[in-house]
């Protein structure tokens, strides 16, 4: 009889150990993402492949208010810097304010867009921080993988999920997977992977997949300094 005591013993605790390890997975998680934004203070760097091979970077201060970015895309470099809620780009020619005429270069040149506001879960250049708080609430389970808390869910392309501006939305759903690192109670690193398949007007089936990583530092301590031409662009506005 013990070793049949003993076997149901386990069959009730084990599930049970398991469930309390993971709330306690989800709180040290959900605590360190708080940990990580609540103060408005941080520095980050994403880096998001393309469809093509080809890698974007985006590099990020964010300072009580005021976010500083750098986009790189190839050979293509573009700063965006956001203060009192206006949006400033960095051309050839000094920093202008977002959506005021465009003027020529003083080599005659037109200058580029400014990049687009991008705010919100897609990754855009504001702020990782939406993306990864909808990410990470949208996990119901997590697993200890080494060194990193690692979760999934099933949600649609058309939603929150990390992609590349250029990448084709697919039809269905896809999976998303969340691989976070925490150092001194705060994220030091997070990726998010999505996956999913779709057959095409041919008959076959096509997989795609992307994904974002994004490192930390800093916390706490960043500090956004803002370029005169840009304090006389505020008082002037």
């Amino acid at each position: 009889m013990k070793p049949i005591r003993l076997t149901f013993l386990a069959a009730v605790m084990i599930p049970a150990v398991a469930a309390f390890a993971d709330v306690d997975v989800k709180s040290v998680v959900a605590g360190a993402v708080d940990n990580t934004f609540a103060g408005e203070n941080y520095s980050w760097a994403s880096s998001l492949p393309r469809p093509d091979g080809a890698t974007v970077s985006v590099t990020g201060q964010t300072d009580h208010g005021m976010t500083y970015v750098v986009m790189q895309d190839g050979t293509n470099s573009r700063a965006l810097l956001i203060v009192s809620g206006k949006h400033f780009v960095l051309t050839s020619s000094g920093w202008k304010l977002a959506g005021a005429p465009r003027t020529e270069n003083t080599d005659g040149s037109t200058p580029p867009p400014p990049p687009p506001d991008h705010r919100g879960p897609r990754g855009g250049p504001e702020s990782p921080e939406h993306r990864l708080r909808e990410a990470v609430a949208q996990v119901t389970t997590w697993t200890v993988q080494g060194d990193a808390f690692v979760g999934t869910f099933t949600g649609s392309p058309m939603g929150h999920g990390p992609r590349p501006a250029d990448a084709p939305a697919l039809p269905g759903t896809e999976t998303v997977t969340v691989t976070v690192h925490i150092a001194n109670g705060a994220l030091s690193e997070c990726t998010l992977a999505m996956a999913g398949s779709f057959t095409n007007e041919s008959g076959q089936t096509v997989t795609r997949q992307h994904s974002v990583t994004t490192t930390f530092s800093a916390i706490g301590t960043t500090q956004v300094a803002v370029p005169a031409e840009v304090t006389a662009l505020l008082s002037s506005s």
